[in-house]
């Protein structure tokens, strides 16, 4: 029966991330385009005394956080277990900042909120996904297999 455990074909599926691994970074990734609707200038309203953002600016930091985000969910498809835990601090600090501004965002554009709530909630998800059931088993057999080599 062991010999069963330790086919090549098992093997194979250890190094292959579980479906909920898979479906995390789906859903990470889903949120950070979804979260984009938000910053289209007829979605999300400025109030009148507010000096408008410069595209540049807006564009920059689009491009910093998506490629951090995509890069994250690369390597914890990679089986990298401190993206894991990377991927959850740079979750939770943009649901800090950003829970603390839905009431003023729902008082400007309801939609906005709505979008950037709901992507909140995509990502928490994820983020249970990826510290639960099989998704952390994988994780963590990666670590005792690294710890039994050293």
């Amino acid at each position: 029966m062991n010999e069963d455990l330790d086919s090549p074909i098992t093997d194979r599926a250890r190094r292959f991330p579980p479906h909920s691994v898979y479906a995390a970074c789906v859903l990470i990734l889903a949120a950070l385009v979804f979260g984009l609707l938000a910053l289209v200038p007829g979605i999300r309203v400025s109030p009148p005394n507010e000096q408008p953002i410069p595209l540049l600016f807006t564009l920059s930091v689009v491009i910093l956080f998506s490629g951090l985000t995509v890069w994250f969910a690369i390597e914890v498809l990679r089986r990298k277990n401190w993206a894991r835990w990377a991927m959850l601090i740079y979750l939770s600090l943009g649901w800090l900042l950003g829970g603390a501004e839905v009431a003023d965002t729902f008082a400007q554009s309801p939609l906005a909120a709505f979008i950037e709530t709901f992507s909140m909630a995509m990502e928490i998800f994820a983020c249970w996904l990826l510290f639960s059931g099989a998704s952390a088993q994988w994780f963590r057999e990666r670590s005792t297999r690294q710890s039994a080599y050293r």
